[in-house]
């Protein structure tokens, strides 16, 4: 696992909210489901992909 990987990881046990990765300057696209990886902490939440 990379290191962003594995840093949004510990972010989503840690917190039990999600973590996204992506290039700053698509923040909006990652929030609205269009760009970047979402990690969440149970895999019944929706991913980016299914948005």
């Amino acid at each position: 696992m990379g290191p962003k990987a594995e840093a949004a990881r510990s972010v989503v046990e840690k917190t039990g909210d999600m973590a996204a990765i992506g290039r700053p300057d698509g923040a909006g696209r990652i929030m609205d489901g269009h760009a970047g990886t979402i990690i969440t902490p149970d895999a019944t939440r929706p991913l980016a992909s299914t948005l």
